[in-house]
């Protein structure tokens, strides 16, 4: 079970840095909705993988 959330936790921090990078290149276009885009971006991703 310890291999599985080690598994999980991996794949969340490797989904936030992939939407931190996406979210960093239309941040460029809009820099108004920075706050709101990551924040999002973080609860979307963090809850259903329950980080």
């Amino acid at each position: 079970m310890r291999s599985l959330q080690q598994t999980a936790t991996h794949l969340s921090r490797l989904l936030l840095r992939t939407l931190y990078r996406i979210l960093r290149s239309r941040i460029v276009t809009r820099p108004g909705h920075r706050a709101s885009q990551i924040a999002s971006a973080i609860a979307a991703s963090g809850n259903p993988l329950g980080v």
